[in-house]
């Protein structure tokens, strides 16, 4: 009887470990003040659209509270953003490109 508990835990605890290495992790920030100090930032959000302007609601506040330009930039990424702007893809370059490809114009 005891063996069966012992097995049922461990079951238990191997599916929680899975379910744990499943999720997707959490992106996050390296940010670089003005007086050269550097700040980690983890957003609590996993879906990249939400934690991305998470992480930009922070920057922003950080650009309030200091009054000063935030350098930033996402864990990857080689190089840094400056202060709270994310530029968005504009769709009709996306559109032109593509009629541009199917129809080689100029």
């Amino acid at each position: 009887m005891m063996k069966k508990a012992a097995g049922e835990n461990l079951a238990y605890s191997m599916k929680e470990i899975s379910n744990t290495l499943l999720t997707k992790k959490k992106l996050t920030a390296e940010i670089r003040l003005a007086d050269g100090s550097k700040k980690i930032y983890r957003a609590e959000e996993k879906d990249y659209k939400k934690a991305l302007m998470e992480i930009v609601y922070y920057i922003k506040s950080l650009e309030i509270g200091t009054e000063e330009k935030v350098l930033w930039r996402l864990h990857g990424e080689k190089l840094y953003r400056m202060g709270a702007t994310v530029e968005k893809p504009k769709v009709q370059g996306r559109f032109k490109k593509f009629l541009q490809y199917l129809f080689e114009l100029d």
